[in-house]
């Protein structure tokens, strides 16, 4: 089945002003995983949110940046809206179970 996964997490510049101001803004995101269940989705997901947010910071050149350990909210979407919307949008990446999408564009898209 497809799953859409969604994730909170902060970009470098969010992090950036978070700490300079004292703030907790933060960014969303989306990925369809083909998964035999929703646990499955959420388990491969958080992996995908991991390296995805990884990428951010090696473009930034920031080292030593986790979003596990930032404890953002994971999630899979059942808004019929929000899935709608990424049914028909290219900009939400799409990943087997097991398969790490290519994420060195989309972060690239992502960070400028």
């Amino acid at each position: 089945m497809r799953y859409l996964f969604r994730f909170g997490f902060e970009s470098p510049d969010d992090f950036a002003a978070n700490r300079a101001g004292g703030w907790d803004d933060e960014s969303s995101e989306a990925v369809w995983i083909d998964a035999a269940s929703a646990e499955e989705a959420l388990s491969w997901g958080r992996s995908v949110a991991e390296r995805f947010v990884q990428k951010l910071f090696e473009i930034a050149n920031v080292e030593g940046y986790s979003w596990k350990t930032r404890g953002f909210a994971t999630w899979i979407e059942d808004d019929a809206s929000v899935l709608a919307w990424a049914r028909t949008s290219p900009e939400v990446l799409a990943t087997t179970y097991g398969q790490m999408p290519d994420l060195t564009a989309h972060a690239t898209l992502r960070s400028g």
